[in-house]
């Protein structure tokens, strides 16, 4: 079994380079509402299938709760949406044991249940499972690489010029624009609970509560100018609670300062970025030495 030293470390088997390079196997695709995907468990088997057992490892950077508030289900009862922001480092080993790569992937997960409990467990879930699989995207096909070109089955790498695979240089996969992460559309589809089962009770008198005095609705004008001072995370997700309750986070507003058209929860998501910064940051593309710094992320 051929191996190709770099660094003083075993670098990549010919029979680990040969199966990256091949096209991802049809069943391990799944679509949602469209979208071409691999799940988040296949990610970890196949992992474990290249790499091997013990000579990879998963590690969370940095995790906060973006924000929490009430709102309703699409069947219309009363539920908590909640918000998560997670980066995660996957480190690669090679053969021999030694440190090879690590690749760093972020990504904000969202989830709307009736139980506060499962919303907060579903979103953290959701985004540290997200993060991974765009940490593994940067090892090529059998991560999902190609599947951004549009959904396609065929590989994008197709071959590299380290080691001693052939290398057809003029073997370039046709691509188009990049397909939107499935990410939001999977959420979506998870997130229609199942009909709970109510079991009989007596009924109780019920006593009215007395009214409160309503709120002003906020506009997206003036919601984005809450966004755009705010100082403190706690602000912010008040302002992102007003936002959901009034249906405007999917609202498109241009900023007064530099004409910008930007939706507001894209807005709400890069001052969060901006007031709650990850601790670590950092990719590791290359082969690190103690005391050399990372290098910037890989667009993922």
């Amino acid at each position: 079994m051929g191996v190709f030293p770099i660094a003083g470390n075993d670098y990549l088997t010919s029979e680990q380079v040969q199966l990256l390079l091949k096209p991802i196997h049809p069943q391990r695709v799944r679509k949602t509402q469209g979208m071409s995907h691999v799940e988040g468990y296949d990610i970890r088997a196949e992992l474990n299938r290249v790499f091997g057992f013990c000579r990879w490892s998963e590690e969370i950077l940095h995790q906060s709760l973006v924000c929490e508030y009430e709102t309703k289900t699409h069947a219309g009862k009363d539920a908590w949406c909640v918000v998560y922001n997670t980066r995660v480092r996957l480190t690669i080993h090679a053969p021999d044991g030694g440190y090879l790569t690590f690749y760093d992937g972020s990504h904000v997960g969202e989830s709307t249940h009736p139980s506060r409990g499962e919303a907060h467990g579903n979103a953290i879930t959701n985004s540290a499972t997200y993060a991974l699989r765009r940490a593994a995207i940067n090892l090529g096909d059998q991560f999902g690489l190609g599947l951004y070109n549009k959904g396609s089955l065929d590989p994008i790498v197709r071959w590299t010029l380290v080691g001693d695979t052939p290398a057809d240089t003029d073997d370039i996969a046709e691509v188009g624009a990049e397909e939107q992460d499935v990410a939001q559309a999977e959420t979506r589809a998870a997130e229609e609970p199942a009909q709970e089962k109510k079991l009989p009770s007596s009924p109780r008198p019920q006593r009215k509560a007395p009214a409160k005095a309503e709120a002003p609705v906020k506009t997206p004008d003036s919601l984005a100018k809450d966004i755009l001072s705010a100082q403190t995370v706690e602000v912010l997700r008040q302002a992102w609670k007003s936002a959901g309750e009034a249906g405007h986070l999917k609202a498109e507003v241009v900023l007064e300062d530099t004409g910008e058209k930007i939706i507001v929860q894209d807005l709400l998501y890069r001052r969060h970025a901006e007031l709650d910064p990850p601790k670590s940051a950092g990719n590791g593309t290359h082969h690190a030495k103690a005391g050399e710094d990372a290098a910037p992320e890989v667009a993922g």
